[in-house]
């Protein structure tokens, strides 16, 4: 069977090798013909292209034994019913693509699972894989998960920040006090977009009320362009020209215009966006970050209760429900130890009048010490070097002002951390990983869909390379963007 690799999306601006990424080495990718005999099916510079990839791959690996990786699962069900897996490795040298998969026959089967994933860990070097990251909580990955705690002894498993926090988000849109308000702010902003359509009503600032990105911030963003617009809408539905309109004597149009007059529409408004702005702020804090978020996500969550209680002016009976919905999908999805650990070695919470070392971080620092380090005398020298850090000794005091620690924690220990070697190498293992699933690196599935259709060995082969190299380019373009982003910026 003969098939075209076409709409690989490479960027225009993509860069190979630190010079522009070649035209016609995407138009030879992107037109190759799949089938051919031999080896000739890689033609003109595509095997140099092969080749290349495998060589940027092969150094972002070594860099694991540095910082180590974590493995992201990317699964879903394509048209067929298919049930299929991209496998992604990251670490702060970038994000590679290893493999896809159809675990169609698998998901039912939990050992057949874990068997997998300790596959792909035996590849990457069980010494080199901190955590696995999901990108959902959806069926199978949920038992998975559990499955892989109990077994895997020396790593983590959690599930994509950007997802819980999504999840985090639609339980508190579901909550009874908020529900029906968000449904009158989605009533309200169809409205006026279909009024303000009508050459008669344009508003050309109300029109500005456009439809934000299909997610669980999308209700809550709505609500806030809604009260952004106040005065307008106000000013619409007292007008002359709204009152002499048929809608105005539309049932829909009376209710629409009644809620805009209602003060305690606009007041629960304002406690709902109070209430959830923190979280969404969290949220774009996590996807805009370019460095790893691990040293961060457990002051931003807590940042987040803290805004939301003080919002709600520490209302226990108000603020509470938030924080059911916040904690439940913390504790069961998104928490690791981690991110306890993360904390606390990050020089800026750790040094500040404000870090609070309750349990759970310090439990957090325990377990990644048991996991993380397998060496009974390197156990034993960080144990040491944990007191010189709680009390600032040697070059950690040059570190512990507040301008030093400003540095992300992972160069902080780079420099601050040379006195206590063992110390500062786990540090920086665990500062190193991400808490991010494959939503951030936007990779589409239609490769991995045609690899995994194919039925015919040889075809399978040259479908494998491709992928590799496609997916591969995307995500080193998408490396070098953020090491420019970070220049710039320094």
């Amino acid at each position: 069977m003969m098939k075209e690799v076409e709409s690989l999306n490479f960027p225009k601006d993509c860069v190979v090798n630190d010079r522009p990424f070649v035209t016609s080495r995407v138009n030879e990718t992107s037109t190759l013909t799949i089938g051919g005999n031999g080896e000739d099916y890689l033609e003109g510079n595509i095997l140099q292209t092969l080749s290349e990839v495998q060589d940027y791959v092969e150094s972002i690996k070594q860099s694991w034994t540095k910082s180590g990786c974590s493995i992201i699962l990317d699964t879903w069900t394509d048209e067929q019913g298919r049930q299929l897996m991209n496998f992604l490795v990251s670490c702060p040298e970038g994000t590679i693509y290893l493999k896809s998969c159809d675990i169609s026959s698998r998901v039912l089967d939990l050992e057949a699972l874990y068997l997998m994933l300790n596959e792909v860990i035996e590849e990457l070097g069980a010494e080199n894989v901190v955590q696995i990251i999901a990108c959902s909580t959806i069926g199978w990955l949920w038992t998975a998960g559990e499955q892989f705690i109990s077994k895997f002894r020396t790593g983590f498993w959690s599930v994509s920040a950007s997802y819980c926090i999504n999840l985090m988000l639609e339980k508190i849109e579901l909550m009874d006090s908020i529900k029906p308000l968000l449904e009158k702010a989605t009533t309200l902003k169809k409205f006026v977009l279909s009024l303000v359509n009508n050459e008669k009503f344009y508003r050309s600032n109300l029109r500005m009320l456009c439809s934000g990105i299909d997610s669980a911030t999308t209700a809550f963003i709505t609500l806030q362009e809604i009260v952004n617009k106040k005065d307008e809408l106000e000013e619409l539905f007292t007008s002359s020209l709204w009152k002499e309109s048929v809608w105005a004597t539309m049932e829909e149009g009376k209710q629409v215009a009644e809620l805009v007059m209602d003060p305690s529409f606009w007041t629960s408004a304002m406690m709902v966006l109070n209430a959830s702005w923190p979280l969404i702020r969290a949220l774009n804090l996590i996807q805009m970050s370019d460095k790893p978020f691990t040293g961060y996500i457990y002051e931003t969550m807590d940042k987040a209760k803290e805004a939301i209680q003080k919002a709600l002016n520490n209302k226990k009976s108000q603020y509470m429900p938030f924080w059911e919905a916040i904690d439940d999908i913390w504790n069961n999805h998104l928490h690791s130890p981690l991110h306890a650990a993360g904390y606390f070695f990050n020089p800026d919470f750790f040094y500040s009048r404000d870090f609070y070392s309750d349990p759970e971080v310090a439990f957090g620092v325990l377990c990644c010490v048991v996991r993380i380090v397998h060496d009974e005398n390197t156990k034993d020298r960080i144990s040491l070097q944990l007191d010189k850090y709680r009390k600032a000794e040697g070059a950690f005091n040059d570190g512990c002002s507040i301008n030093c620690r400003k540095k992300h924690p992972i160069s902080w220990w780079s420099i601050y951390g040379r006195d206590c070697p063992e110390l500062q190498s786990f540090a920086i293992r665990i500062l190193s990983q991400t808490i991010e699933g494959p939503s951030a690196y936007g990779l589409k599935r239609e490769m991995a869909e045609r690899l995994l259709a194919s039925e015919m060995d040889c075809e399978k082969d040259q479908l494998r390379e491709l992928a590799f190299v496609h997916y591969n380019l995307q995500l080193k373009y998408l490396s070098q963007k953020v090491k420019k982003s970070e220049n710039d910026s320094n």
